[in-house]
Order: C-alpha cells, then sequence, then structure tokens
C-alpha cells in the first residue's frame, strides 16, 4: 500500500517540478545569453568611444602607420575579430582581421569626424558566436546546478512524502483493516505514535463508538452506520485541509521560482514562511476540532447558542461553499447551560441532511436558515431549507431507528434517531420536523424546518 501510494504521488511530483525544473533553466539560460550578448554590444560601444579620437586624428593625418596600429590594436581585444574603414565615397582606407565570412556575424558602425567634418566610416565585426564560447562555462554551471537542486529536491520530497504521508496512510490502513464491527473490536495504536493527530483522531473515533455501542444495539445497520461517521469525518477533514495545502504548496514553488531568478528579499522570503506555517496552524487546528467533537461531553457549561452553531458552521464551512448553499442566521444573544459538544453534534447533523437535500435542487438559490430564539423560558433553535420539503408519507418515520431514505443516508451517519437521543437524554430536549412554506426576499420557498427546544 505504502509503496504504491509513495510510486503514484512522486511520480506525479517528478513530471510537474521536472517540467517546471526545465522551462526555468531554460529561462536561465536564455537571460544568461542575453546578459553575455549586451556585453558584448557594450564592449563594441565601449571600443567605439575610446578610440574614435584616436582615429579621428590618424585619418585626417593621412598618418596610415598610426591608423594602422591603432586598428591592429582593437583587433587584438577578444570580442573584435576585424576593423574595416571606408571614406566618405566609400574607399577602403584600412581593414584588418577578419571582415567577411564571419558566421552569425555582429557588426557595430561608427562614423568619424574631424572639426564636425565626416571623414570616414569604421565598421568593427563580432560575431554570436563570441557569446557562445564566453557563456558556455556558465550553462555548464547552471545545469549542473539544476541537476543537482532537482536531484536532492526529489529525494527530500520523496522522504517526507513517504514519511508524513504514505507511511501514516497505510498504517491507518493497516488499523482499520485489522478492526472487526462484528465483535466491538477496536483500532489499534500499536503500529502509530501517540504524538501523532491521527492516534488521537482514532482514539476520539474509538470513544465514539464506544458511545455509539451504548446507544445502538449490535446488528448489521450499525456496522453501515459506523463506516459513514469515519467517511463523513475523513471527508469533512479532506475539504479542510484542500485550502492551507493549496497556500503552502504555492509559497513552497513560488519562493523557489524568485530564489532562482534572484528576486527574493528577505521580506518575501519571511511573508512566505509566514503564510506555510500559518497554513500548517491551520491543519493542526482542523484535527483538534475534530478531535475535541468526537470526545465525549456531559458536562454542563454556560455558553452562547451562537458558539455550537458557529461551531458546526465552521466544520462544514468548505463543504456548503462548494455547493453554492447560503446560510441565513438569525440568532440572538442567548446564554444557556448545557453540553456544547453535543449539541453541535445534533446540528452537524440537520445541517447535513439539509445539504444533501439541496444537492437535486436545480436553478434555484440554495438557502439554509438558522434561527435560535427564546420563548417560554426556552431556547428554541430552527434550522430550515428550501428543498422542497420531505414527503408527507414520511415525515413522521425520520426519527425512527434505522430508518433510511435518500437525504439522510448522505448527512453525518450519526442520523437523526442518534440526534434525537442525544437531544432527549443529554440535553434534556426535543426535537420535531414540519414542512413549511415561507417568503424570503418576495420569493416563496418550501422546505423541511427542524425545531430545537432545551
Amino acid at each position: 500500500m505504502t509503496n504504491k501510494i509513495g510510486k503514484v504521488l512522486f511520480k506525479k511530483i517528478f513530471i510537474w517540478y521536472t517540467l517546471i525544473a526545465i522551462i526555468l533553466t531554460c529561462y536561465q539560460i536564455y537571460s544568461e545569453y542575453i546578459t553575455y550578448d549586451k556585453a558584448l554590444n557594450n564592449s563594441l560601444y565601449n571600443t567605439e568611444k575610446s578610440l574614435k579620437k584616436a582615429l579621428s586624428s590618424a585619418v585626417w593625418n593621412l598618418d596610415d602607420e598610426l591608423t594602422k596600429v591603432t586598428v591592429e590594436s582593437i583587433v587584438e581585444l577578444d570580442n573584435i575579430l576585424g576593423v574595416k574603414i571606408t571614406d566618405p565615397k566609400g574607399s577602403l582606407v584600412s581593414k584588418v582581421g577578419n571582415t567577411e565570412n564571419i558566421k552569425k556575424v555582429i557588426s557595430h558602425k561608427f562614423e568619424l569626424y574631424h572639426t564636425k567634418e565626416y571623414i570616414a566610416d569604421v565598421i568593427l565585426f563580432s560575431s554570436q558566436n563570441i557569446t557562445f564560447q564566453n557563456m558556455k562555462n556558465n550553462v555548464k554551471v547552471i545545469l549542473i546546478n539544476a541537476l543537482l537542486k532537482s536531484i536532492f529536491l526529489l529525494l527530500v520530497i520523496y522522504y517526507f512524502t513517504n514519511k508524513m504521508i504514505t507511511q501514516i496512510l497505510s498504517k491507518l490502513t493497516q488499523a482499520l483493516n485489522s478492526t472487526s464491527l462484528s465483535n466491538n473490536s477496536k483500532i489499534t495504536f500499536d503500529e502509530l505514535s501517540k504524538d501523532n493527530e491521527i492516534y488521537t483522531l482514532i482514539k476520539s473515533f474509538n470513544d465514539m463508538n464506544d458511545r455509539l455501542e451504548k446507544e445502538v444495539h449490535k446488528n448489521k445497520e450499525l456496522q453501515d452506520l459506523r463506516l459513514k461517521a469515519m467517511g463523513e469525518l475523513l471527508t469533512n477533514i479532506a475539504h479542510q485541509w484542500r485550502q492551507p495545502l493549496a497556500v503552502i504548496s504555492t509559497a513552497a514553488t513560488g519562493t523557489k521560482f524568485s530564489k532562482e531568478m534572484g528576486e527574493l528579499t528577505d521580506e518575501d522570503f519571511n511573508r512566505a514562511m509566514d503564510s506555510i506555517n500559518n497554513s500548517t496552524q491551520h491543519l493542526s487546528k482542523t484535527i483538534n476540532d475534530f478531535s475535541t467533537l468526537l470526545k465525549k461531553d456531559s458536562i454542563q457549561k454556560e455558553f452562547l447558542i451562537s458558539s455550537p452553531i458557529n461551531k458546526a458552521l465552521d466544520i462544514l464551512n468548505t463543504l456548503l461553499k462548494t455547493q453554492n448553499i447560503q446560510i441565513i442566521k438569525n440568532i440572538e444573544n442567548i446564554s444557556i447551560i448545557s453540553s456544547k459538544n453535543e449539541l453541535v453534534k445534533v446540528l452537524l447533523s440537520l445541517l447535513n441532511n439539509s445539504k444533501d437535500a439541496l444537492t437535486n435542487l436545480e436553478d434555484e438559490k440554495k438557502l439554509i436558515f438558522i434561527k435560535a430564539y427564546k420563548k417560554d423560558e426556552k431556547t428554541i433553535i430552527e434550522v430550515k431549507d428550501n428543498a422542497k420539503g420531505i414527503k408527507e408519507e414520511i415525515l413522521n418515520k425520520i426519527f425512527e431507528p434505522y430508518f433510511t431514505t435518500k437525504h439522510q443516508a448522505q448527512g453525518t451517519g450519526l442520523g437523526l434517531y442518534i440526534s434525537q437521543n442525544i437531544l432527549t437524554n443529554n440535553l434534556h430536549g426535543s426535537i420535531s420536523v414540519t414542512n413549511i412554506k415561507y417568503v424570503y426576499k418576495g420569493i416563496e420557498y418550501k422546505g423541511a424546518n427542524f425545531t430545537i427546544e432545551i
């Protein structure tokens, strides 16, 4: 399992990294060529500036010997292959070096003047091959450097991919495969480090299983329920991790690109590292949130009713946004004494039911309304959607044990029956459901309305 996951993941990383490395290396070589080409042209221009006055004097005075010596000194320069001087009529005055049959020739022409009188043309001859020759060693260094960095980085990626992802997934898979639901066994921790979030997650899941075993008798439906809970849990974690992982990847590749281009500043580096650190903290917080949620919490504490509502919405935030579901809240500032975590579980079940029902809604806005208020000394929470409601013939059966519909089957896995038990036994409250019609922003909608009383 580890090898298969590692090979597939490493293959994809290798392909994309190789493509990026080739593009960046080619760009770096091209930049190197532009630099050397500019240097060659600058050297021709500097030669003109330094010897123009001497050549003008020699040509004006018809001093052939001085002209020849000056031209020969120019040709001795590394970047110049030949020099040609002609008078205003085009007649040859002097020619030294190679001025013909030059491959990829580069010529630099300038005029000679004596007291503003035009006296001759000078052409300096060079070649692009000189540029290629000058940059040859640097190109070798660039290629070797790119190769060594690629090998090192790929080895590091392979090591951490194997150690931090595939090995843990393999251990988790082996643990899950060794778990038997039929005899109430638990996921074992023998192969997992106790300082790993996966360990905490599995331990919390085992605690939840113990509570479910006490709430629901052993049977085939219980096995499906537990598997759904794990699947929904891992799905939520995956959605919560997707964005910070993308941020980490973007920051890392952006920093590498800036470094290779020589544009990486301390400010940019610190900003990228802060971004990676913040995303890592978000990943850790996600694990902590789910672990806390799964722990048994029977302690009664005082809290604002908005707190468990916002916690449930935070957990489902990515899934709700993915399905373009709009949340409309109308929550009064109410404090209650109850079990916060147990209430979050119930709200997650209701929100997931609404979310799954809205999946089949086409060409309409997808809405979920959450309202909390006081009535006759009781705290009331209403959760309603615009998913057309629940069929009337099954409306009074949805809180029965093991009763499933397509709407309910896609929920958190706890089910409305468990949610009702939590409210009745742990929170000393009640839950009911009706189909209602209502108007929002001038449009009439119909949907299921769940009412919680605590």
